[in-house]
C-alpha cells in the first residue's frame, strides 16, 4: 500500500503532505482546497515510475493542449515539482524541470536516479520515453502500472469505452461475472451488462445494460448506472493497487450509494485495492462508506482526511474522525 504522499509546487499546491494512508481515504474540502490535486499527483506519481503519465492525466483533467508553465504552481518553472511517494517497504520522488525548452521528468529511489521521460514545455502532449532499468519490487510495480483514476467529468464516449474495456475482461471469467452481475443487481435492481450488435451497423458490438424485457444502449443510460459500474467493474479486476475516484456520488440516487458503497468496500478489502476518494457530501457519501465498516475495521482501514488551502498555496491536512468537524468542513457550520 501507499502509506503516504508529498506534493510541492504542483498546479495549485505550493506544497501537501498526508500520512497514514490506508485501504479506503476519502478526502473532503470546500472546491479549491486541493483534493482533486492530490488525486491527480498520486495518479501522475506512480504511473511515471512506469512509464510517460503527465500527458496521460492532463489530457484526463484538462482535454485541451497544456503549456509547462500551466503545472506549475503559480506558472513559476524556477523550482522543481516534486511528488514524492512511499510504500511500506520503499519510498519515490518523481520529479520534474525545465532544461530550455524541455521538461524532464526524473525518479530518485534510494540511491537510484534515472530520467523517465520528456515532454515538450509548449505542449505537454508532446513527450519521448524510454523506461530505464529501476529496482523495484514486483509488488510496487504492480501498484503502478494498474492504478486507475476516475475523474468527476468524463465524456460519455471515453467512460463508454472505459466500461467496455473493463467488462470485456469480466466476460472472461465466469466467476467475476456472475459476482458483478449479482453486485450491479443488489445496487440498481435486476440488471445485466451484454454486448450486442448494434441495430444499424451489424458488425459493430455495444454494451447494453438489460433490465426486465428490455435493453438500453450504455451509451443513453443514466451516468448513475454507468458511472456505478465502472467502479465495481474495475474493482473486481484490480488487484494490490490502487483506484482513485473523484466525487463518487455524482448522479447516484441516496439509496443506490448506500449500497454503492457498501460492495465497493467488500471489493477494495477483497482484492487489496486501496480507495482514493473526494466528496463534497457527508450526507450521503462520507457517513456511507463511514458505517460500511464497523469500529474495530474502521480504525485499521478507514481514513478521513479534511483539506484546508492557506492563501500562500500551501495545503493543510488532517485525519478527522469527529463527524461534527468534517460536516464543518464541508458546509461551514
Amino acid at each position: 500500500m501507499l502509506k503516504s504522499i508529498e506534493i510541492e509546487n504542483f498546479r495549485g499546491i505550493k506544497h501537501c503532505k498526508i500520512e497514514d494512508l490506508s485501504l479506503v481515504n476519502i478526502f473532503v474540502g470546500k472546491n479549491n482546497s486541493g483534493k482533486s490535486t492530490v488525486l491527480d499527483a498520486i495518479y501522475f506519481g506512480c504511473k511515471e515510475i512506469t512509464g510517460l503519465a503527465l500527458s496521460t492525466i492532463l489530457r484526463i483533467r484538462c482535454q485541451r493542449e497544456v503549456g509547462g508553465s500551466e503545472i506549475w504552481f503559480g506558472y513559476n518553472p524556477e523550482y522543481y515539482i516534486n511528488i514524492n511517494l512511499k510504500f511500506e517497504e520503499e519510498k519515490f520522488t518523481v520529479r520534474l524541470r525545465k532544461e530550455g525548452h524541455t521538461i524532464i521528468s526524473s525518479c530518485m529511489h534510494g540511491t537510484d536516479v534515472k530520467d523517465m521521460g520528456r515532454y515538450s514545455f509548449s505542449n505537454v502532449f508532446s513527450g519521448s520515453y524510454t523506461r530505464p532499468v529501476l529496482k523495484i519490487k514486483g509488488t510496487v510495480m504492480n501498484y503502478c502500472e494498474k492504478i486507475k483514476i476516475f475523474p468527476s467529468l468524463r465524456r460519455v464516449d471515453d467512460l463508454t469505452k472505459d466500461l467496455d474495456e473493463l467488462l470485456g475482461r469480466i466476460k472472461l471469467d465466469l466467476e467475476k461475472e456472475d459476482d458483478f452481475r449479482k453486485r450491479i443487481s443488489e445496487i440498481y435492481g435486476e440488471t445485466r451488462c451484454e454486448f450486442i450488435p448494434r441495430p444499424e451497423r451489424r458488425d459493430q458490438k455495444t454494451l447494453v445494460f438489460e433490465q426486465d424485457k428490455y435493453r438500453v444502449f450504455a451509451e443513453f443510460h443514466g451516468d448513475g448506472v454507468k458511472r456505478g459500474a465502472l467502479f465495481i467493474s474495475a474493482l473486481e479486476v484490480l488487484n494490490n493497487t490502487a483506484l482513485l475516484i473523484e466525487e463518487v456520488e455524482n448522479y447516484q440516487h441516496p439509496e443506490a450509494l448506500k449500497k454503492l458503497a457498501k460492495n465497493m468496500v467488500d471489493l477494495a478489502r477483497k482484492n487489496n485495492v486501496q480507495l482514493f476518494i473526494t466528496t463534497h457530501s457527508y450526507f450521503d457519501a462520507l457517513k456511507y462508506f463511514y458505517h460500511s465498516f464497523d469500529p474495530e475495521k474502521r480504525r485499521k482501514e478507514f481514513r478521513c482526511y479534511t483539506l484546508e488551502r492557506e492563501e500562500n498555496g500551501v495545503v493543510n491536512v488532517k485525519i478527522e474522525e469527529n463527524i461534527d468537524n468534517i460536516i464543518r468542513t464541508i458546509y461551514g457550520s
